[in-house]
């Protein structure tokens, strides 16, 4: 009887979950449907797929007045979740791409990053380094990436040439490193906080010459690099209710008297009971120099309402530029009045 009840109450609490899923997902509005939004893609030619890219204000740079670092990956995802890699699974991998734009976006250089000896010099990198959130510290253009390292017990392809990546014994490791003269430097590794094997989507901020990191946002647990570890410097006393279950995705960039960022859910549990799915809404998050969230956004859609993930933002010249991958196979660029971004925020008490 109580393994009968306990069955029913996993099944209360997952049919709870697809109720809530499925709420935010119809009321979340397309943000390419507001007359104020001006959408880019980012293409390169002979390139087929690319995704989760990463925006920086660089003027200065060589690059131009933007750049952009965009991931190439070498499989093809189909939809229930296998993936399709030339040589097998175990050679899944990414390129990663450094895009220059001019002050209206327009695309003046493309430099595929050379990776060779940065994956050498770090096992947990061995299939490639992955989207990266791109900053400038210290007058040099660093990447934190999430450097991937498959098992070894992966699954041979299906009769559709396709292989669902297991994940046992994998590891996604944080990385930081600089990029220099077309290349990905020597990386940092960051060992997960708790102990994780699989750790993606930390955010990176830079405050005067200190890299924060945020790790978690619905605890606000956020760590400085110093001397090359973690330093704890703050988690929050109890769970950030509305978002509990969010997660990060762009940088945090400098607004009003605090941070800007865009979080993301993952809304896998609808995909149980529908066909389409999973889902992935946005929302923006306004945070104080004291790391506590002061003003979040209803959530929503770039272009559709499906899998899509945001990488980067910056703000220049009274507009937030957004950037994003849309099924791991297309990229872009949206951007809004920085009032109307500020309008869309509410704030929390």
């Amino acid at each position: 009887m109580q393994g009968l009840i306990q069955r029913i109450a996993r099944h209360g609490r997952f049919r709870l979950g697809q109720m809530a899923e499925a709420s935010i997902v119809l009321r979340a509005r397309r943000l390419i449907d507001r007359s104020d939004a001006r959408h880019t893609p980012v293409r390169i030619e002979g390139v087929e797929r690319l995704c989760n890219p990463s925006i920086l204000r660089t003027r200065g740079r060589g690059e131009g007045a933007w750049t952009v670092m965009v991931r190439s990956p070498n499989y093809r995802m189909l939809s229930d979740g296998a993936y399709i890699v030339p040589g097998g699974i175990e050679c899944l991998s990414s390129d990663n791409w450094l895009l220059g734009y001019d002050e209206d976006l327009t695309l003046r250089s493309t430099v595929r990053l050379a990776d060779e000896e940065a994956k050498a010099a770090s096992p947990d990198a061995r299939n490639g380094f992955e989207d990266p959130r791109i900053f400038d510290w210290n007058g040099t253009l660093y990447g934190l990436w999430s450097a991937c390292r498959l098992g070894p017990d992966q699954v041979a392809p299906d009769a559709r040439g396709a292989s669902k990546p297991n994940w046992n014994g994998s590891r996604n490791v944080m990385a930081i490193a600089p990029v220099v003269h077309g290349a990905i430097g020597r990386s940092l590794s960051l060992p997960s906080p708790h102990g994780c094997a699989r750790e993606k989507n930390w955010m990176p901020a830079v405050d005067g010459d200190r890299l924060m990191l945020l790790y978690r946002l619905d605890r606000m647990e956020v760590y400085r690099v110093a001397d090359g570890a973690l330093a704890p410097v703050h988690r929050a006393d109890r769970p950030i209710r509305p978002l509990v279950g969010w997660s990060g995705s762009s940088q945090l960039i400098p607004w009003e008297d605090g941070w800007l960022c865009v979080a993301h859910l993952a809304c896998r549990q609808l995909k149980a009971s529908i066909s389409a799915g999973p889902f992935y809404p946005h929302r923006f998050v306004r945070i104080s120099r004291d790391w506590r969230v002061t003003g979040l956004s209803d959530p929503f859609f770039f272009e559709k309402r499906g899998v899509e993930f945001c990488s980067g933002m910056a703000v220049h010249d009274g507009r937030v530029i957004m950037s994003y991958g849309i099924d791991d196979s297309a990229a872009a660029l949206m951007s809004l009045p920085v009032e109307s971004v500020g309008a869309m925020i509410t704030p929390l008490r």
